[in-house]
């Protein structure tokens, strides 16, 4: 389990620093404020400092979690219900206790080149101006295995390119992109000139 969007709002470059990061965005989130127990507002701000503690910020597991947060595993069970849309099952966790079948070279083979092919696609359409570092940004595609989502990803790169800011060369490199999970982010509106005119 882990905190959600944590990789968008805590991106540190393999580091653990002793802090997190609030974005001002709780402000505007229901949620937030949804929270009227105050225990579970407090035990939330707990999790997002334990996960910090983690590169990826995967929480440990509920007994260990429990014994950090200084309550029964009852209790924290009883708020991780109430904190549920915070909060996010880690599919590695997941897999990792699961029986897998083996899989044959030609098949992890045609995997590989899949994702390969996506990233190309990915890159041929992200801006010029701002193409640097397809190596590393090539290894974090692999290693997340973005080609499940590369059209999602390619769509958004393609609008945002359309975008006045973009144009003027104020988008992110390919790897903040990736990093930062920008497709996530709400695309801007494409202003038309003739917006407002009487």
């Amino acid at each position: 389990m882990m905190p959600r969007n944590w990789k968008k709002f805590q991106h540190y470059n393999n580091r653990c620093p002793p802090w997190i990061k609030v974005h001002n965005d709780l402000l505007k989130n229901p949620d937030w404020f949804a929270l009227k127990d105050s225990k579970s507002a407090w035990a939330l701000i707990n999790i997002w400092l334990i996960a910090s503690e983690d590169v990826d910020g995967n929480l440990p597991d509920s007994r260990t979690l429990a014994f950090r947060l200084q309550m029964s595993e009852d209790e924290l069970n009883k708020h991780l219900s109430v904190l549920n849309q915070w909060l996010i099952e880690n599919d590695s966790i997941m897999l990792a206790s699961c029986k897998q079948s083996g899989v044959t070279e030609t098949e992890t083979e045609r995997e590989t080149d899949i994702c390969v092919n996506r990233f190309n696609d990915f890159w041929k359409e992200y801006p010029s101006n701002r193409k640097v570092g397809r190596k590393p940004c090539e290894t974090k595609w692999k290693r997340n295995n973005l080609d499940k989502i590369a059209d999602k990803i390619i769509y958004h790169v393609k609008e945002m390119s359309k975008t006045k800011s973009w144009k003027e060369g104020f988008n992110p490199s390919p790897l903040t992109y990736i990093n930062q999970q920008r497709w996530e982010d709400e695309l801007q509106k494409v202003r038309n000139p003739w917006d407002g005119a009487k």
